[in-house]
């Protein structure tokens, strides 16, 4: 029985031992997060056909862009009630950014949705609080 709660205590650490060094190695290097998340911008009711930018007749659940070289997405829906466009953009909002180690990136030249801003931040010092006692 004492074999079996051994062999037991090591099956638990490994797991917790990759998660923490995970966790460090995630830590000490660059790291990127996307608040460019999509946001359906509108839902635009269409009289005839769906139409790309370059006057194209678009199938059902098409995706196309508002013009050439936007950062938005327009996905055609056709139903016998009438076709539409949704409309789909990067979310607005911008998260704040600290005092210079993060940074707004985008790149206009990737498709829809990784055109979106990112927020690239560096590794940060630790912060240090001086001893209120003066000793060090």
């Amino acid at each position: 029985m004492a074999d079996d709660i051994r062999k037991m205590h090591w099956s638990i650490r490994p797991p917790v031992f990759v998660i923490a060094v995970v966790m460090f190695i995630i830590c000490q290097n660059n790291f990127e997060f996307g608040f460019g998340m999509v946001e359906i911008a509108s839902k635009v009711e269409l009289s005839g056909e769906c139409v790309d930018y370059n006057s194209n007749i678009m199938a059902d659940l098409d995706v196309t862009q508002s013009s050439l070289g936007a950062c938005d997405a327009r996905i055609c829906h056709k139903k016998t009630s009438g076709n539409y466009f949704v409309d789909l953009i990067c979310h607005p909002d911008t998260p704040p950014l600290d005092n210079g180690n993060c940074q707004e990136v985008s790149n206009s030249g990737l498709a829809f949705p990784n055109c979106c801003p990112t927020v690239t931040c560096a590794t940060a010092a630790v912060p240090t609080t001086p001893d209120p006692s003066g000793k060090i």
